[in-house]
């Protein structure tokens, strides 16, 4: 397949040498979106990268599987294949690999200053405002009703029975001219 008279990137998942494969890939991809990609949308830009890494690249976290174990199975992978910059790997495989379009797109407008520190943070942050969403959701949707004191207009209501109202001063305030004694 080509796009713009151009070989489109492939990734070689059956290279004897995956971190070279790797390094040659993303090199030929961000070639692809510097030049006659770069008016492509993000999202349009990660629907290429996503056909061009193939079915296996596109492993993505299985369905109810925590994010934390996700993260740290990546990182015994990444360290076992060899790769010289592991953090930039998982990284990678994280904005990548996500099923959350909210989560790639916010990795993505980081640009060269997202680090692995930077996904993990925007994947925790999304979800745990998910889940605060969804227990928001179903929540009770009562509303009490308030109920005002029948009493004249700017009366002060007095304490119940059980408090007791505030001590008054027990000298009497006597004003003489402009000079207040107690």
């Amino acid at each position: 397949m080509e796009a713009f008279g151009v070989p489109t990137p492939r990734m070689d998942w059956e290279s004897s040498n995956l971190p070279d494969a790797w390094r040659r890939f993303k090199q030929h991809a961000e070639l692809m979106f510097t030049g006659p990609l770069k008016n492509k949308s993000e999202e349009e830009q990660c629907s290429f990268l996503l056909l061009w890494i193939g079915d296996k690249g596109q492993d993505r976290r299985r369905s109810g599987e925590s994010f934390e174990h996700f993260v740290t199975e990546l990182k015994f992978l990444v360290k076992d294949c060899g790769y010289a910059n592991s953090e930039e790997m998982v990284r990678d495989h994280i904005v990548f690999a996500t099923n959350l379009p909210r989560v790639r797109e916010k990795s993505l407008s980081q640009g060269p200053e997202l680090t692995l520190d930077k996904a993990i943070n925007i994947t925790r942050s999304h979800e745990l405002s998910q889940v605060q969403l969804k227990a928001m959701a179903s929540d009770s949707h009562e509303v009490h009703a308030v109920h005002r004191k029948t009493g004249r207009p700017g009366a002060v209501n007095m304490p119940a029975d059980n408090m007791k109202a505030p001590k008054r001063p027990t000298k009497p305030v006597v004003h003489v001219g402009d000079i207040t004694t107690s």
